[in-house]
């Protein structure tokens, strides 16, 4: 929308220009969202959510290192994620379709 005057920094979260955005500016925005109703969602919970999502949609591990700024997979992985029945089921479910 901002056309021209857009820079992409290559950032999740950024201004309406594609700045960096300042994280004082993103707290408060985050408690009005949570002053209407979203009660129950802390910020921290934000890059778990994201990166569990990314795991239960079958993004590689590396992909979500790379979304969330890390410098290791593993660290990600064991830290960001959380293996659930429905990441197991989804990961016999690939296992089994390549079996045939």
């Amino acid at each position: 929308m901002a056309g021209p005057a857009y820079s992409d920094s290559n950032l999740v979260l950024t201004t309406k220009l594609g700045s960096i955005l300042d994280p004082d500016n993103l707290s408060h925005r985050f408690k009005i969202a949570c002053e209407a109703g979203y009660t129950d969602l802390r910020l921290h919970d934000l890059p778990h959510f994201h990166a569990y999502a990314l795991a239960l949609g079958g993004a590689h591990p590396e992909v979500i290192q790379v979304q969330l700024g890390h410098a290791s997979a593993a660290f990600t992985m064991q830290v960001y994620t959380y293996l659930d029945a429905s990441l197991q089921a989804s990961a016999v479910g690939k296992t089994a379709g390549l079996l045939g």
